[in-house]
């Protein structure tokens, strides 16, 4: 059988749940991470204000530029202001832009440490379990093979907890050597999460020994 099917279905299930989890985690750190550093963006408030106030003031005195003797002084002033104050505001528009950038960045980087993994190594997994659980629900339709009837007996023999085969069976391996293999084989099924076929029987399965026998 394919080593994805070593585990059954309900370890399966553990594992998909605890994989959703992290992975919900992680995107909510990283979103967390995101959101705390695009707040500081609005430090960069401060230098817009800055700004507008210089420009204000530049304005202000620019108005006055038309007196004599202190006029030409005055605009030299004004327009220094004004140029200090474009310098400031396009300074304030580069922090803000960097800050948001960077919480994106740092917010995927955060969220991506915890899905890459996944995607890496349980992702696989779970492809491959997927594909090998439909092969072997292909090979169920028909009649069934006695080949397989008889690996999927084995498989369970193998995989199955010592309480669940000791309620199928007292003697697994005499039930084997004697070609019962049937029961262990949709215990097998079942172990995988495949409901063994209604019209399925396997040839010389005869009755298993039961606890009770």
């Amino acid at each position: 059988m394919e080593p994805a099917l070593l585990l059954d279905h309900r370890a399966v299930r553990r594992f998909d749940i605890a994989a959703a989890l992290i992975a919900a985690l992680f995107v909510a750190l990283g979103v967390l991470v995101a959101v705390q550093l695009w707040a500081l963006s609005r430090l960069s408030a401060s230098l817009f204000d800055a700004s507008s106030a210089l420009d204000q003031a530049g304005r202000g005195l620019s108005m006055v530029r038309v007196l004599p003797l202190i006029g030409d002084e005055i605009a030299r002033l004004a327009d220094s202001i004004q140029a200090t104050a474009t310098s400031v505001h396009a300074e304030a528009v580069r922090v803000r832009s960097n800050i948001r950038v960077l919480a994106v960045v740092v917010g995927v980087a955060v969220a991506l440490v915890g899905l890459v993994p996944l995607a890496l190594i349980y992702l696989p997994f779970r492809i491959l379990r997927m594909r090998a659980l439909a092969k072997l629900a292909g090979r169920l339709d028909g009649p069934a093979d006695p080949m397989l009837v008889e690996q999927l007996a084995w498989c369970a023999l193998a995989r199955l907890p010592f309480e669940e085969l000791r309620q199928i069976t007292r003697s697994p391996w005499r039930d084997l050597a004697e070609g019962r293999h049937q029961q262990l084989a949709e215990a097998e099924l079942r172990r995988l999460g495949i409901r063994p076929p209604e019209n399925w029987a396997a040839p010389g399965a005869g009755p298993s020994q039961h606890p009770g026998s």
